[in-house]
């Protein structure tokens, strides 16, 4: 049971606790070093800088009439180099083992000058059929084999920023006197009914026109590192992520000067593949296939390219998916170190004592207990450290008694809120127990924890304390047998039931016990009598010492010793069995003979 709390100042007066919550976390950490660590993210797969390579699947677009146009597809050949620059942040003062260490991180963009950090190569057939409307296969076509190649320069993208590029054919020509020769098919009449009247010998060719884009779009940053995993969706402080590395008490290598973690970084991304087409059956007479694609051509070469928006990119079917969650790890190993700080900026919680019945009305009981009766035990907990606690903080504390939790951990409260320890001054805590004879163990915990992030909008709590060594001590105690009483009355000779003698001395003792009091001044019966509380079992003296000057009531009397054996749950009562009154001092007046 938790009788009462103080407060007192050891150096410095004490300051009204106050119950002040920062305003955010970050307010409250200074992060006041920094670690840059460059990333890289390296794909690519299949590329043949020639042809592109890739299987043959035809990918027909559909017109509205006979005539069908199509790409051969397959795997797109894909290729990036993606540099990123991983910033953590983190408070120095706090790198010290057994605490958790404030940290925050974020990703900021880079660029490699030597090459372009997204390329592709595409290449395969285009073509065309002619078919009738009701079949379904191709009555003839012809192909061209293309290779398309293109290549950008930007940081990594992430969320609604793509990074892509685009190449263009000017013209893959089919011949169309190959096409004629096939005069009794129907797409041959179709085309020579759109001749008609014209003069053949002039259009000798159908082209298409072509460009193909590829785009990358990243999906995040994914950075493990100690317990926690961080995803990164967009660059820059703004998008800092707070997390903790706990600095183990016990450390692999107690003499290092700094502790290192391992870390791991991923990329996520998908690839997208758009073709656009312009289709010149006979010259100028154009079928448009994906035409905010073709439309988009005109600005985008000659460094004026720009990626797709968002919609257009994934809801409009223009462009296919030809890489979906694709993962890449960063280049390795990699691996932070943290210096420990030489004094830690932070509070340091500490036991101070232990003892048992504080308060101990005989002097020479400080510090014991004893058995069968409430025991009050006392611990202090400080701060000497170099910072105070803080109100939103974690002060907390528990009691265990021969290895048993008999106090749960709990807050230390003020006024409402967390106790505000400042440096150098302390609190008093104070329990009663009842305790059986002999030997115990008392142990005392005190802990302390601060806010060191967030998540999903609640504090994350950290180890803040900077000497776990002093905050748990084990105080062992002898627990003596049961206390009795014993009283007695200092008396004249002779004597009456009202004639005590008050104001005289009477010390009680024996080897290891030592007590004090005063014969009562009070009226009656009670007249200079006297009690002890509280004492042990045990063989006693009792000495009724009386002033050289003469006691209190004027009178002088000869000092006097009684020996008896108390047993400790028992009284003791001096007045029943004995205890002789004090002898006076006689003034006789006379002549001396020889």
């Amino acid at each position: 049971m938790l009788l009462v709390t103080t407060i007192r100042s050891v150096l410095l007066p004490f300051i009204t606790l106050l119950a002040v919550m920062g305003a955010s976390v970050c307010a409250q950490t200074n992060f006041d070093q920094r670690i840059e660590i460059p990333l890289k993210f390296e794909y690519g797969r299949g590329m043949d800088q020639d042809t592109g390579g890739g299987s043959t699947d035809w990918h027909w677009l559909p017109l509205a009439s006979e005539v069908k146009a199509g790409l051969s597809g397959g795997e797109a050949q894909l290729g990036f180099a993606l540099p990123v620059k991983l910033i953590i942040e983190y408070d120095s003062s706090r790198v010290w083992p057994g605490i958790s260490v404030p940290c925050r991180a974020w990703i900021e963009q880079s660029e490699d000058p030597e090459r372009p950090e997204f390329y592709s190569i595409y290449g395969s057939q285009a073509g065309i059929s002619f078919r009738p409307v009701k079949i379904h296969w191709p009555e003839l076509s012809f192909g061209k084999d293309f290779c398309v190649a293109y290549s950008a320069n930007g940081p990594a993208p992430l969320g609604d920023t793509f990074l892509g590029g685009i190449d263009q054919l000017e013209y893959i020509q089919l011949p169309l006197a190959e096409i004629l020769e096939t005069g009794g098919r129907a797409a041959a009449r179709i085309i020579g009914s759109v001749l008609n009247g014209l003069d053949t010998a002039q259009f000798n060719f159908c082209s298409i026109n072509l460009c193909a884009e590829g785009v990358l779009e990243g999906l995040n940053v994914e950075v493990l590192i100690g317990d926690y995993t961080l995803q990164f969706t967009g660059y820059g402080q703004e998008h800092a992520i707070g997390f903790t590395l706990p600095i183990p008490l016990q450390r692999e290598n107690p003499s290092a000067a700094a502790e290192t973690f391992d870390l791991a970084a991923y990329y996520h991304y998908n690839f997208y593949q758009g073709v656009g087409l312009i289709l010149s059956l006979i010259t100028p007479l154009e079928l448009w296939l994906t035409p905010q694609i073709v439309d988009r051509v005109s600005n985008m070469f000659g460094g004026h390219y720009e990626p797709p928006s968002p919609s257009l990119l994934r809801d409009s079917g223009f462009y296919r998916k030809r890489i979906e969650d694709g993962v890449e790890m960063a280049k390795g190993p990699l691996s932070i170190a943290l210096p420990i700080a030489e004094t830690p900026d932070i509070p340091d919680l500490a036991i101070l004592d232990v003892v048992c019945n504080p308060a101990a009305p005989i002097g020479e009981a400080f510090g014991r207990a004893y058995a069968d009766e409430t025991n009050v035990i006392r611990f202090t907990i400080a701060n000497l450290g170099r910072k105070s606690t803080k109100a939103d903080g974690l002060l907390k504390y528990a009691l265990d008694i021969d290895g048993v939790r008999v106090e749960q951990w709990t807050r230390l409260m003020s006024g409402g809120s967390g106790a505000v320890l400042e440096p150098n001054s302390s609190t008093n805590l104070v329990f009663t127990r009842v305790l059986s004879e002999g030997p115990h163990v008392i142990a005392p915990h005190v802990t302390y924890l601060e806010i060191v992030g967030t998540n999903a909008g609640s504090p994350v709590y950290g180890f803040m304390d900077a000497n776990i060594e002093n905050n748990r001590p084990s105080v062992p105690i002898y627990v003596y047998p049961r206390r009795g009483t014993v009283v007695g009355l200092c008396r004249p000779n002779p004597s009456t039931p009202d004639n005590g003698i008050p104001g005289l001395l009477v010390w009680l003792h024996k080897p290891g016990f030592s007590a004090w009091t005063t014969s009562s001044w009070e009226s009656g019966e009670a007249r200079g009598a006297f009690r002890f509380e509280g004492v042990p079992e045990g063989d006693y003296q009792l000495d009724i010492l009386t002033p050289t000057n003469g006691a209190p009531d004027g009178r002088d009397y000869v000092s006097r010793t009684e020996l008896f054996h108390h047993s400790a749950d028992d009284v003791s009562d001096l007045r029943v069995w004995g205890m002789g009154p004090l002898l006076q001092y006689q003034t006789a007046l006379g002549r001396l003979r020889d």
